[in-house]
């Protein structure tokens, strides 16, 4: 990661107190990035790992000291006003729900849980992206894995990235096809399918040129 992008970075976080501005940068980034989001955010919890931030920093937790609890608030704000959108912003400014604004009850609870939900995503996302710390502490030897803990199971995602991945290895690999083969369209329409969803490609993203 370069200067520039380390003060790039630092920018988007003044103002923190809690916590280093770099974090706090890092975790604006995270909250605004939409194209090519996983890469961007591992390289950048891969930065703050080094620096010594650990999956319990971005969770509550229970008799949290005072210092935690003033670095975590601040987290959840600075990853908040980057996560929300413009309209999520808009409609969490306006009065909670109310049972006498509904036709039924079931209409209110409905409304009164998308509510809550819209509210806790800083956390519940913060929560999610805790786990990716946690992923880089055990294989630094940091978390031991209890022999015969079950593995955490893949993803629908991860798994269409790697059968994806597969075929594209396939195709250019050394394999023979018949001669009426459409070869380099299908590397193309492979290749366009991970462009389309999103998908990992197995390979190592520079977020020098991202930021």
């Amino acid at each position: 990661m370069t200067n520039f992008t380390v003060t790039a970075i630092t920018k988007l976080g003044m103002g923190a107190e809690a916590i280093d501005t770099f974090e706090a940068g890092a975790i604006t980034k995270i909250g605004q990035v939409r194209g090519k989001a996983d890469a961007v955010t591992d390289a950048l919890i891969k930065a703050l790992f080094e620096q010594g931030v650990r999956g319990n920093d971005w969770r509550k937790g229970k008799d949290m000291p005072e210092a935690h609890k003033k670095a975590y608030a601040e987290r959840l704000a600075f990853y908040g006003q980057a996560v929300w959108t413009k309209e999520e912003k808009a409609e969490l400014a306006l009065p909670a729900p109310k049972k006498e604004n509904f036709e039924t009850e079931g209409d209110f609870l409905v409304a009164q849980k998308a509510r809550k939900a819209l509210q806790d995503k800083p956390s519940t996302k913060m929560k999610n992206l805790a786990k990716r710390f946690d992923t880089l502490a055990k294989q630094a030897g940091e978390i031991e894995t209890p022999a015969g803990n079950p593995k955490t199971p893949k993803t629908g995602m991860e798994v269409l990235s790697s059968h994806i991945q597969n075929a594209l290895k396939t195709l250019q690999g050394d394999k023979a096809f018949p001669d009426t083969f459409e070869h380099d369209e299908a590397v193309a329409i492979l290749m366009a399918f991970q462009k389309k969803f999103r998908l990992d490609t197995g390979k190592p993203v520079d977020i020098d040129s991202i930021i």
